[in-house]
């Protein structure tokens, strides 16, 4: 007997430390979003093929531009820096020094991230400037070549002119009402086209006049804090119970239904039973 309720004591704890696992393992899926890491700004060096790169006199890399082309340039600097909040208003100033501004910029403890446009003719100009500001770990140049995107949007914006234009005369000739809304509807669309049409252009153009300088801070010397190892354990069980909780109940969502049926088929084969007396002869 001794024996039996010990055996039975093992299963029920092996089974609440399966449950208790399993509850741990689902937690993240199921109540907590995705973790807020911070942005990595670190561009691959993958410049179009016809685009050709000389050594800078300051002994960086320096891309050179194909005359006739549209590219977009941008550039990743990781510095380490004495004081990260000073180092961002000084990017700021770099930023406003060369008519550029500052796109992005997100501080926090031991770092951080800020992104800055820069006209592409002053670019060397602000990065040796942004160099000042403390020790390069890494500095990388990546440039896309967007003359066919460019040459894609101008055709399509082209063509729909000449469209707008065609409607614009059918509709003053048009003398039923009818007529009238169609062309009207068909006019409406096109100038949607056009607009959004024009606004990529616009994109683009700032994309090729401004580049993108992504800056990585570091502080020097920073050293992240250690773990508390009391709350870690105590937020593990926490998570466990939790989704162990959420578990049973899911699970109990799920089995009430097929549980009900088959209950109600046994009491209505019980009555069926019971309703069927034999009959006894006299």
């Amino acid at each position: 007997m001794l024996c039996r309720v010990m055996k039975r004591e093992i299963s029920l704890a092996a089974f609440l430390a399966v449950l208790l696992l399993a509850g741990y393992l689902i937690y993240p899926y199921l109540f907590e979003s995705q973790p807020q890491q911070a942005p990595q700004y670190m561009p691959e060096v993958t410049a179009a093929a016809s685009l050709k790169r000389e050594q800078a006199p300051s002994g960086k890399e320096a891309i050179s531009i194909p005359s006739g082309r549209n590219v977009t340039v941008s550039a990743y600097l990781k510095l380490q820096v004495s004081d990260v909040n000073s180092a961002q208003l000084k990017l700021s100033q770099i930023a406003l020094k060369y008519n550029g501004y500052v796109q992005s910029s997100s501080i926090y403890e031991g770092g951080g991230y800020i992104t800055l446009r820069i006209p592409v003719e002053k670019l060397e100009d602000a990065l040796r400037d942004i160099r000042s500001l403390g020790k390069v770990e890494v500095e990388q140049r990546n440039v896309e070549d967007v003359t066919e995107q460019v040459l894609d949007v101008e055709t399509r914006l082209k063509s729909l002119k000449a469209t707008e234009s065609r409607l614009m005369d059918l509709l003053n000739k048009a003398e039923s009402v009818k007529d009238i809304i169609e062309i009207e509807d068909k006019l409406s669309q096109v100038r949607q086209q056009i607009e959004w049409l024009e606004a990529m252009r616009r994109n683009l153009e700032t994309m090729i006049n401004y580049a993108t300088v992504n800056v990585e801070l570091k502080k020097e010397g920073y050293i992240p804090p250690e773990e508390d190892l009391l709350a870690k354990i105590w937020e593990d069980s926490r998570k466990a119970l939790i989704g162990s909780i959420y578990i049973i109940v899911v699970g109990a969502s799920f089995s009430a239904l097929p549980l009900l049926l088959i209950a109600s088929i046994y009491l209505a084969y019980r009555r069926r039973r019971s309703g069927q007396s034999p009959i006894k002869s006299e």
